[in-house]
């Protein structure tokens, strides 16, 4: 293996736990965006009797379409990283899978919460 100069190569990411932490932040900004997007609705004028979301409303509709297989990978990858780490004694690993494992936890729970919130 290569060592760049001046850089441990233990501080060097492996490019697919990189590719697992953009797969979060992707998750994490389609989450955001199906937030903005119920903010959105909740303001928007009743008494129309048509939902008129102009540019956003395809946005904020296929943001599911991004949200939920990224946060299903996401805790899939979580989840293995969780057992691959912990049977390695791989600290990176460890701490992404509980970082993704966490994620996956609050999206979950303000999902539920915002369909709760709307019955």
């Amino acid at each position: 293996m290569a060592e760049i100069v001046g850089v441990p190569t233990q501080s060097v990411r492996a490019w697919w736990l990189q590719s697992l932490y953009a797969l979060l932040l992707l998750s994490a900004a389609a989450l955001v965006t199906l937030l903005v997007g119920e903010i959105y609705y909740v303001f928007e004028d009743p008494h129309t009797g048509q939902l008129d979301h102009g540019v956003w409303g395809p946005i904020f509709d296929l943001a599911w379409f991004v949200f939920v297989p990224t946060l299903l990978a996401s805790l899939v990858a979580g989840l293995a990283a969780l057992i691959v780490g912990w049977a390695l004694h791989r600290s990176s690993l460890t701490r992404y899978g509980i970082r993704a494992i966490g994620y996956c936890s609050f999206a979950i729970a303000v999902v539920v919460g915002v369909a709760v919130a709307q019955v």
